[in-house]
């Protein structure tokens, strides 16, 4: 009798573990907060979640594929959320995502600014960087890189609005004919945006 006692009673703690763990499975929630995200909290992370799914949505999207919500969660689960500080701004939270077979122009990135509450994306792109520029206003200009090798960097800056980001200026770096070095010249671009200097790499943020 005891045996079967003993018997029902793990049947039923198997019974009543199983459910709670099907539903760890399916929780749509990030991971806890951990070393790929220094300084941003689980509770910032749970907040930009549905701003976050909804870019890697349209970024596959993009690409021809129509990913599932499972599919997404775990795209999500890689990413990684560092602080930004932004000078008046304040501090924004950066997503970046990268594509491991991309290198350094693999990566897509959305900065989310808090106001009232609420999050709201301020800048969007790919590359690498941010390199953090000084300006007049108080609020930093920023600007990322793509590049394919020695002199073949791209370098978009990005300037506040007063709502969001945008590009503003943009310099490539390309091989002089005549000898080994590089120079500086306007950016191949349909926008036509003027040059700003080279970003120093001590301002990378």
């Amino acid at each position: 009798m005891r045996r079967v006692v003993l018997v029902l009673a793990g049947l039923f703690c198997i019974a009543a573990m199983r459910p709670h763990s099907e539903a760890q499975d399916e929780d749509p929630r990030p991971l806890r907060n951990g070393p790929a995200h220094p300084g941003v909290s689980a509770q910032e992370m749970n907040a930009l979640r549905p701003l976050a799914m909804a870019h890697l949505r349209r970024l596959f999207s993009e690409g021809g594929e129509r990913p599932d919500v499972h599919y997404l969660r775990e795209e999500f689960r890689r990413c990684k959320f560092r602080h930004l500080i932004l000078g008046k701004l304040g501090t924004a939270v950066m997503m970046t995502c990268q594509d491991p077979g991309g290198g350094p122009n693999g990566g897509s990135y959305e900065i989310y600014l808090r106001r009232n509450g609420t999050y709201r994306r301020i800048a969007e792109g790919g590359g690498f960087g941010p390199y953090v520029l000084e300006a007049d206003n108080g609020v930093p200009d920023l600007a990322f890189g793509t590049t394919t090798g020695v002199c073949t960097e791209n370098f978009l800056r990005l300037r506040y609005s007063g709502t969001r980001y945008k590009p503003d200026a943009c310099i490539q770096n390309v091989r002089d004919g005549s000898s080994d070095g590089c120079h500086i010249e306007v950016c191949d671009d349909p926008r036509h945006l003027p040059t700003f200097p080279e970003p120093d790499p001590a301002a990378m943020q």
